[in-house]
């Protein structure tokens, strides 16, 4: 008992001297000898005794390379010598990683991404989605682009899992997990980086935040840094509205003090947006998307960046962080035309009560600032009908299973278009004029959410001199020509023999409305015009 006594305290004293030695050059190269021979006696009688307290103690945890076990966000860099300028010191941020593109006559850097394992990686989707295996890999272990690459360090990817609910058209669910075929060995310059300890995404509100990548030096996509270039970013999103383009509650919106040279270009995407919290660096976002001046194309760097919060995303990538679990979309068994509000009361033009309409679509341009363009009609789990003239889907978003017409949408009513047809007849002149559009993925039948039947047959008299309904977001007021906030319901009557609708052809109802405050206005265009048979 008293050699395991003595010993037990020459391991604590060693190893408390062994962590001086990474600041202390002076004490003894030996150290580390020694603590092997402490180590291999610990263990003999770990082994002779497995039922002891000793089975606890392992000295093995520490690398025997120099310096202490190596842990995540802790770079041998202090951050007080990372932050002062704007080019990287080696080893400051070891976690950096660039993605290569392999093409015929070069290979050139795609994105950035964060090592948060030794073998996983996190990065915007954007970089990755189009992509097969073999025709990207990444480096590690260097800030510069122009340091020889050997060809044997390439960290090759086996898996990319791209987040289900990806919305490229909006820049929604923007992240991905690369996984690489081989793991990577951990050293000064090569470390992964902490993931956030949990999923609050306010932490860094108004805090100052890093961003590194090699991004543009002029604006321009063609020259881009030789150096890994480190910038500090303030956080906006609870600070201005408006400069955040309303995405406060979808992306961190940040910007630097001196924008003209600060904010991220092209060349930086998937880089990691990162806050030091107790010494440890932590990566709080991936860089989602920026602004380009429409003329001269280079970054408008007087705009804020965005990036996805990596913080909403904590639980999808620890359930990823093992293995890659794929999520099939959900195709319900359902019943078209029934509504959620069985108690409803149809007024003449007034606000729909929830959940009477769950079939009603906000159409929304992107490039416009969410403007409410038009409305849809859902017809299945992943189809809209509509009337929206010739609409570019990719600036297009949907909007689901709510009836105020919000500034902001909330993300998880956010659908995109992936796909478009016209109508067979369609042309600039006709009146038979209507799009089905496809969704990115299948909707979640619920109360809020539920597609109208479609016609059981093609007997267009049925609804002749009968009391239909209509709704949407137009106007409620023929002078304006904003959208109405809130969903608006309406009767109307198909009268298609009155003189007045004798121009119309045989593919369009003429409809009056029940009184003088009812008939449809601006922003009505693609509103469906609905008849209620047999409780559907």
């Amino acid at each position: 008992m008293v050699y395991i006594f003595k010993l037990c305290i020459l391991a604590v004293l060693s190893h408390n001297l062994y962590s001086l030695s990474i600041n202390n050059s002076s004490i003894d190269k030996n150290l580390n000898e020694t603590l092997k021979e402490i180590d291999n006696l610990v263990q003999s009688l770990i082994k002779s005794n497995p039922d002891s307290k000793w089975k606890f103690f392992n000295l093995m945890s520490v690398e025997y390379d120099g310096r202490k076990e190596i842990k995540c966000g802790q770079p041998t860099v202090r951050a007080s010598r990372i932050i002062g300028g704007d080019i990287a010191q080696n080893n400051s941020m070891p976690w950096i990683v660039s993605m290569r593109l392999i093409n015929s006559l070069s290979i050139t850097l795609s994105c950035s991404g964060v090592l948060i394992s030794s073998n996983l990686i996190v990065i915007s989707a954007s970089c990755v989605r189009n992509l097969k295996l073999d025709e990207f890999f990444f480096t590690a272990g260097s800030n510069s682009l122009n340091e020889k690459i050997d060809f044997s360090n390439y960290l090759n990817a086996s898996e990319v899992l791209i987040h289900h609910d990806l919305n490229i058209n909006a820049y929604y669910n923007n992240i991905a997990l690369v996984r690489l075929k081989n793991p990577i060995e951990f050293s000064e310059s090569v470390m992964p980086i902490c993931l956030p300890e949990t999923n609050e995404i306010t932490e860094i509100y108004n805090k100052t935040v890093f961003f590194a990548g090699w991004g543009s030096v002029d604006g321009t996509e063609i020259n881009r840094s030789n150096q890994l270039k480190i910038t500090k970013l303030s956080i906006m999103n609870d600070v201005n509205q408006t400069l955040c383009y309303f995405r406060k509650y979808v992306d961190y919106c940040a910007i630097g003090k001196e924008p003209e040279f600060s904010n991220a270009c092209f060349g930086d995407f998937g880089g990691p947006l990162m806050y030091i919290k107790n010494n440890k660096w932590y990566v709080y976002g991936v860089l989602n998307f920026i602004f380009r001046n429409t003329t001269t194309f280079r970054c408008r760097n007087s705009e804020p960046t965005f990036f996805t919060m990596v913080p909403y995303y904590l639980d999808w990538i620890k359930e990823n962080f093992d293995s890659f679990k794929k999520v099939n979309f959900d195709y319900q068994e359902y019943e078209c035309g029934l509504n959620g509000n069985k108690h409803q009361r149809i007024v003449y033009g007034r606000v729909a009560t929830n959940n009477s309409w769950p079939w009603m679509v906000q159409i929304r341009s992107i490039v416009l600032n969410y403007r409410f363009i038009c409305n849809g009609v859902l017809i299945s789990q992943q189809h809209v009908l509509t009337s929206c003239g010739t609409p570019n889907i990719n600036n297009l978003i949907a909007v689901l299973g709510t009836n105020k017409l919000e500034p902001v949408p909330d993300i998880s009513t956010v659908y995109s278009f992936i796909d478009l047809n016209y109508s067979p007849t369609a042309n600039i002149t006709s009146l038979a004029n209507y799009q089905i559009l496809k969704l990115h993925k299948p909707v979640k039948i619920s109360e809020s959410i539920r597609p109208i039947c479609l016609p059981f047959n093609m007997s267009e008299r049925l609804v002749f001199d009968k009391s239909l309904y209509t709704s949407g977001w137009g106007s409620n007021q023929a002078s304006r020509r904003e959208p109405s906030s809130n969903l608006i319901d309406t009767i109307l009557i198909v009268k298609n023999n009155l003189p007045g609708c004798a121009y119309i052809n045989t593919t369009n109802y003429c409809v009056l409305g029940a009184n003088n405050f009812s008939n449809i206005c601006h922003g009505d265009s693609g509103a469906p015009l609905m008849y209620n048979l047999n409780n559907k």
